[in-house]
């Protein structure tokens, strides 16, 4: 689930689909399809900010609730880790490069800094999740990146 700026969901994955929703009576939600191609569903959530479950058409589902940052960042990270061939490091978020740390062709280990994106006043150092050699730096210092784009790109080893 991604929230927007209030907390409030935006978009659901709903059997990896992207769904719409929008805020219902009694503090439901309505879940359609991206496009209203299908039916569309009520759904109630447990409470908090960050709800567990979610109760639709009689079934109680689980949820994993997450920030757009937060997906942001679980998607660069995943991007680097499949086995051969390459991996995208991308931009968790929006913001500026201060610092490479790595150039094209050099070898790196896991979890080895790349680079560092400031956001928010924030500097966040982006690693890699798995050891490769640099394929490409697509990025430099001073550069102004959105949430999800290519920083660099890894050749990273075939998994045994």
């Amino acid at each position: 689930m991604e929230l927007d700026d209030t907390g409030r969901p935006r978009q659901v994955l709903v059997d990896g689909a992207p769904c719409s929703v929008e805020l219902g009576a009694d503090d439901t939600l309505v879940v359609r399809p991206q496009g209203n191609d299908g039916p569309q569903h009520t759904v109630h959530l447990s409470p908090g900010r960050r709800p567990s479950h979610a109760a639709v058409a009689g079934q109680v589902l689980g949820l994993d609730v997450k920030s757009t940052r937060e997906a942001a960042l679980e998607a660069a990270l995943s991007s680097a880790s499949g086995g051969s061939g390459g991996g995208i490091i991308a931009a968790p978020m929006p913001g500026r490069v201060v610092r490479v740390m790595v150039s094209e062709g050099e070898a790196v280990e896991a979890d080895a800094p790349l680079l560092i994106v400031e956001a928010m006043k924030m500097e966040n150092e982006v690693r890699t999740p798995t050891a490769g050699v640099v394929r490409t730096v697509s990025v430099a210092a001073g550069d102004t990146v959105d949430a999800g784009q290519t920083l660099c790109e890894l050749d990273v080893p075939a998994a045994d």
